[in-house]
């Protein structure tokens, strides 16, 4: 999943990185794959492993999918329904507008145009 794949970052504790960095040097790794992997050692932090406090136990992985960032942009404007402090109607995406809905019957369902409605911050 690393190579060519849809890993972006990989959080984990240094000391497991650095016994990571051990064994694939040991297995041969090349220098390019290391270097992806386990970034140029600068304070950059540029390779796909990297150092988060407290990950000693257990590391989170964070996967790029081009498909989700897209979803993702596409209801953004509805996020801000819910931010605090938040006005009006969302911008609207760039996106085709949603075809009709109707029941099983054919008769149309009610249009939610207008979005969900802001929720209430304390």
């Amino acid at each position: 999943m690393v190579t060519g794949g849809t890993v972006e970052t990989i959080f984990i504790d240094r000391q497991l990185i650095a016994a990571l960095a051990k064994h694939a040097k040991e297995l041969g790794e090349s220098e390019e794959h290391l270097t992806q992997l386990f970034g140029t050692g600068g304070p950059q932090k540029d390779g796909i492993l990297r150092h988060e406090h407290g990950h000693a136990t257990h590391f989170h992985v964070r996967f790029l999918d081009p498909d989700s960032l897209a979803l993702g942009k596409r209801v953004e404007p509805l996020l801000e329904l819910h931010r605090p402090g938040s006005k009006g109607k969302p911008k609207r995406s760039a996106g085709p507008k949603p075809k009709p809905r109707t029941t099983s019957g054919g008769a149309l369902v009610p249009s939610t145009e207008s979005g969900p409605k802001p929720m209430k911050v304390n």
